[in-house]
């Protein structure tokens, strides 16, 4: 989740930046009659929505599946670690129980394979996290697609400017009748089957 903050956070401050720079330091080179043009062409009503983030991941149920779907993997992924760094431990025991009476051959043999065993368990490891990172990932983008989709076609008929997110400390000032957190809520969640009923 943390990622798909980060994201709209990014978005959010290129959008800001963007309108900072147009506002603040308007092209000398173009005539001041553009926006009154513009303005008389019907496009005075500019509008900026917002939904809070949080409130979209504690009840869009998709969030929820997917958050509990790699709550359970990480799980799955700390067992099978956690076995191998036990399978790991009794092999060294058993190698440190031995090692008095092991000849000099017997010894770099048994280190050899202790190194190995770490080796494969630190690259078990790092390939179980990447292969988490990356679906971790993919399933942000999904969720990320979604809410763009839906707010793509719930716009058409809204008119909205930007529609951003809302995260505590980034944003100071929100009037709350351009909120529709409630909106893309239910929205999503209309659209959402679970996979149980998939």
């Amino acid at each position: 989740m943390k990622q798909v903050s980060l994201v709209l956070n990014v978005i959010l401050f290129i959008l800001i930046g963007i309108l900072y720079y147009v506002h603040f330091f308007p092209n000398k080179t173009k005539s001041t009659e553009v926006p009154i043009k513009h303005i008389e062409n019907g496009s005075n009503n500019f509008k900026i929505a917002y939904f809070e983030m949080d409130s979209l991941e504690s009840q869009y149920g998709y969030i929820k599946e997917i958050r509990n779907e790699l709550k359970n993997k990480q799980i799955d992924m700390n067992a099978e670690l956690g076995k191998l760094r036990k399978n790991y431990q009794a092999r060294m025991a058993q190698l440190q129980e031995k090692a008095s009476t092991m000849s000099q051959a017997e010894g770099e043999a048994a280190q050899r394979e202790a190194y190995q065993m770490q080796q494969n368990l630190a690259e078990k490891e790092q390939n179980l996290n990447q292969i988490f990172q990356q679906d971790s990932y993919q399933k942000m983008q999904n969720i990320n697609k979604q809410i763009e989709d839906f707010l793509k076609e719930y716009n058409k008929t809204k008119g909205y400017s930007y529609i951003i997110t809302h995260q505590p400390g980034f944003i100071y000032y929100r009037n709350p009748s351009y909120n529709i957190t409630q909106d893309l809520i239910n929205g999503l969640n209309a659209q959402y089957t679970p996979k149980e009923k998939k």
